[in-house]
């Protein structure tokens, strides 16, 4: 604290006697002084400053005294010093009671003291305070900024500051509110939000307890915020605002370090995952081993590859939702992993089993995504493999139904799936599209076979599952074989016509109407009834 009212009135060579105002105006700081005979003098005063006076403007009445007093009350001037026997001999009784009434602090200076030593006292004396929080500013911002070289540097930084406002509360929040560092007890986010100001530092009153609320910044807008909270305004003024303005500028760097470091080693591991990819594809990088275990995966534990794309309809496309997606979960759960662009996807090999990507990206606001999860694979060999499997259990999922985050894993993947997948030969695929052809331009006819497929074989369950009377839906498969030149009882029949269909659904083709998300039993029908002849 610096010179007080009451340290002022104790200097015995001045003669000075408070005169209204009370006891408790001795506590008042004192941050200037100036001698004014104006009937509007808080123009030319400071706020914290004290008046002197002679009254040379104050011998018109009453009202022109009372006046005087309620504008330097208003104002948040200190006090008036009023020097009698120039002008008038008395403080006036009229601006002693509006003093009174107001608890605004008039002392009176008798005419032996010349006003121009109660300046210099006072000037000495701020001079003085002034030298003192200096130092004592630059040993506090020293002290905090020594928090930098610390492990957890957020933590420590909240953790001094606390200290030095005598033990206030004090946290780092997200814009979220959600604390990033914390000291003692703040008030909740809801509660302070509200006094946010995004120009600069604010102190204001919270149930009953003086709160400082300060953006930080780090770019156009503020990214995170710093809340004080104490009893009482703890520290000088002076020293207040300086500490916390330092704070807050050493959490802006260390946001934006953190975020540089971050991106170069996003970058970094960019561009190693982007020879992952190229590798799968059969390009040789004898050095890709040593560049991997630089980014931390090294396959002392099993890995895994997942490539995966935004939903849309059943079809995965849009690698940058993925890609944003994929590099958040590797943030927030400090997993080692390369992740890049691959095309319309996104590719992420990870040191980890990733049980809990398919939960985490569930929970984000963002668009559904489709992912598809290779085995785990244990050396920089197994990469090709891991990218066939992940790419068939990326078409698994996408053809999942829509609407939220799907991940399959090839480990998981219905036996029928694998064999459409693994057929190495084009010309076997090609023989299943040709398979399923006929039906194909005949929608109503494809959505029977599914149906009756899916109800294993039962008449019954596919007619009210297409809200078909019976006849109508035996019509209809007896229609599709002979468009298919075959029966649908047949083994044979069943078997090709549930590759083609499953290999169709993996395909560019969304699922056909009425589709079902599982495969449908090979076992004999439920029903005794059979197709009409």
């Amino acid at each position: 604290m610096g010179l007080t009212l009451g340290e002022l009135l104790d200097q015995p060579a001045f003669g000075l006697r408070l005169r209204a105002g009370g006891e408790g105006a001795l506590a008042r700081p004192i941050e200037g002084v100036h001698c004014l005979e104006l009937l509007d003098p808080v123009p030319w005063l400071q706020e914290g400053w004290v008046m002197l006076t002679a009254g040379a403007q104050l011998r018109d009445g009453e009202a022109a005294q009372r006046l005087m007093v309620q504008r330097l009350a208003a104002g948040g001037i200190a006090a008036m010093g009023f020097g009698i026997g120039a002008f008038m001999p008395d403080v006036p009784d009229a601006l002693l009671d509006e003093a009174e009434q107001r608890g605004f602090p008039v002392f009176t200076s008798p005419y032996e003291t010349p006003f121009r030593e109660i300046v210099t006292y006072v000037n000495q004396s701020i001079l003085s305070h002034d030298l003192y929080v200096l130092r004592r500013l630059t040993w506090m911002q020293q002290y905090l900024l020594d928090a930098l070289h610390e492990p957890a540097a957020d933590q420590v930084l909240v953790d001094r500051l606390s200290g030095l406002l005598d033990g206030a509360a004090a946290a780092h929040v997200d814009i979220g509110g959600r604390p990033i560092a914390a000291a003692g007890a703040t008030p909740g986010w809801s509660e302070v939000a509200s006094y946010c100001d995004p120009r600069g530092i604010r102190e204001t009153e919270i149930d009953g307890r003086w709160t400082a609320i300060a953006p930080v910044h780090d770019g156009a807008g503020p990214e995170s915020w710093l809340v004080v909270a104490a009893r009482a305004r703890p520290l000088d003024r002076q020293l207040t605002k300086p500490l916390l303005q330092t704070a807050i500028n050493l959490l802006a760097l260390l946001a934006s370090t953190r975020r540089a470091a971050v991106r170069s080693r996003l970058d970094s591991r960019r561009r190693v995952a982007a020879r992952v990819a190229r590798a799968a594809r059969g390009e040789r990088d004898p050095a890709l081993t040593a560049e991997l275990a630089a980014e931390g995966v090294d396959f002392a534990e099993p890995c895994r590859l997942a490539l995966g794309a935004l939903r849309d309809g059943g079809e995965a496309r849009d690698g940058e939702a993925a890609l944003g997606a994929f590099d958040g979960f590797v943030l927030v759960n400090g997993i080692d992993a390369v992740v890049a662009a691959d095309g319309g996807r996104a590719a992420m090999l990870a040191q980890s089993n990733l049980e809990d990507l398919g939960s985490w990206l569930a929970a984000q606001d963002g668009p559904p995504l489709a992912v598809g999860l290779s085995r785990p694979l244990r050396s920089v060999e197994g990469i090709a493999a891991a990218f066939e499997q992940a790419e068939l259990a990326l078409a698994a999922a996408a053809g999942l139904p829509a609407g939220r985050a799907a991940v399959r894993c090839y480990d998981d993947l219905d036996p029928e799936v694998l064999v459409v997948g693994e057929l190495g030969s084009s010309v076997a695929r090609a023989r299943l599209g040709e398979f399923v052809a006929p039906l194909l331009d005949q929608p109503r006819l494809l959505e029977a076979v599914e149906a009756y497929l899916a109800a294993e074989l039962d008449i019954g369950r596919a007619a009210a599952a297409l809200h078909l009377h019976r006849n109508s839906l035996r019509n209809r498969l007896t229609r599709a074989e002979e468009l298919l030149g075959r029966p649908l009882k047949s083994p044979a029949t069943i078997a090709s016509l549930h590759l083609a269909l499953v290999a169709a659904n993996l395909g560019d083709r969304p699922p056909a109407i009425g589709a079902s998300s599982t495969a449908p039993a090979l076992s004999p029908p439920n029903g005794t009834e059979d197709l009409p002849q």
